[in-house]
């Protein structure tokens, strides 16, 4: 039922938008879409946070570091 409330209320929001840019007060309108149930701070959570996945956890090598490859002949100088 969370998930219900938090849809109406973004509804809500929308409409109360939509009605202030048939005014003029806004030049754009707003519309429902996938993440319509999520509140907001769940909305910045799960587009805003980096995810390093388990791999690169894993993985301690120092990404700052160029490595040439061992099979290419690298010039010292150009």
């Amino acid at each position: 039922m969370i998930r219900r409330n938090i849809w109406e209320h973004n509804l809500a929001k929308i409409h109360q938008h939509n009605l202030k840019a048939d005014l003029g007060i806004y030049s754009y309108t707003l519309g429902m879409n996938q993440f319509g149930d999520m509140s907001h701070e769940e909305f910045k959570k799960q587009m805003n946070e980096f995810n390093i996945s388990a791999n690169m956890k894993k993985n301690k090598f120092d990404h700052n570091t160029f490595c040439a490859p061992s099979d290419v002949a690298v010039p010292r100088a150009v």
